[in-house]
């Protein structure tokens, strides 16, 4: 992979993923790549988001802000089509 930003591979990772492009998200993980959710549980396996759009093949990242903190980037926003239930995903915010 070419040297970019960490803010370029995150946005990168999200378009991929709201496309379910899984060659393309695969290829934004890198060793370095750990996913801390809403609830502090933090993946560092790089199958973690693979598995995840399989089993959630609708899955869609609505990112609105991106705060960024040396290589950390937080991505506030909110998703679809994820294993919560539509009735609470509509009032969850991502951080």
């Amino acid at each position: 992979m070419e040297n970019k930003s960490p803010l370029t591979v995150v946005r990168e990772f999200i378009e991929s993923v709201n496309q379910g492009d899984l060659g393309k998200v695969n290829s934004c993980i890198s060793d370095e790549v750990k996913f801390t959710d809403i609830q502090s549980r933090v993946y560092i396996e790089p199958e973690f988001m693979e598995n995840y759009l399989k089993a959630y093949p609708s899955y869609k990242i609505h990112a609105k802000q991106y705060l960024q903190g040396g290589n950390g980037i937080a991505v506030i926003g909110a998703t679809s089509g994820s294993h919560v239930l539509q009735e609470v995903e509509e009032y969850e915010v991502l951080v």
